[in-house]
């Protein structure tokens, strides 16, 4: 799973964050977590394989 994300504002701390976890899973609890905090995102799905010749 790929992530195109975009920063939010850490209202703490007073500026723009982006971070979260390293390893995105569906169902993930850290993976929601990121996605609820962005404002807008898009999941990109991939599959990669060999191909025979």
């Amino acid at each position: 799973m790929l992530i195109f994300a975009s920063s939010w504002l850490d209202k703490e701390y007073n500026f723009h964050r982006f971070c979260g976890v390293v390893n995105l899973k569906d169902d993930d609890e850290k993976t929601t977590e990121l996605l609820t905090s962005s404002p807008n995102y898009i999941v990109i799905n991939y599959k990669i394989s060999e191909i025979e010749e």
